[in-house]
């Protein structure tokens, strides 16, 4: 018999393991020696309300930057959620799985880094 364990499951059981494309930025960052947490609360205000927000990479050292890889959304909901980040004052880089698929996205997101630091 077969027993299949549901992400979440398996989130609780292997707290470290992350999707592909996010760890793919996580190693990323570690290989460049940047310093992150990752799925990380932030309190951010939307009209007025706190609430907390998850976000995949918050770099501390790098004036706060949040990093977000979106996946399947909405262009819309993407730039409400870019927005949100930027009424909040976190800077953000958001992520496609296009752009961590170039040849040199390593060294772009690195130079954005070094913009913020």
């Amino acid at each position: 018999m077969i027993t299949t364990i549901s992400p979440l499951e398996r989130k609780l059981i292997e707290p470290d393991l992350l999707p592909p494309q996010i760890q793919r930025i996580a190693d990323m960052l570690t290989e460049y020696g940047v310093k992150y947490s990752n799925n990380q609360p932030v309190v951010m205000y939307d009209n007025g309300t706190a609430g907390l927000v998850y976000v995949d990479f918050y770099l501390p050292i790098y004036r706060g930057l949040i990093i977000d890889y979106i996946e399947d959304m909405p262009e819309s909901r993407m730039q409400a959620k870019f927005n949100l980040y930027r009424q909040n004052s976190w800077p953000a880089v958001m992520l496609k799985y296009e752009d961590i698929h170039k040849s040199n996205w390593q060294e772009k997101l690195y130079d954005i880094l070094h913009r913020c630091y």
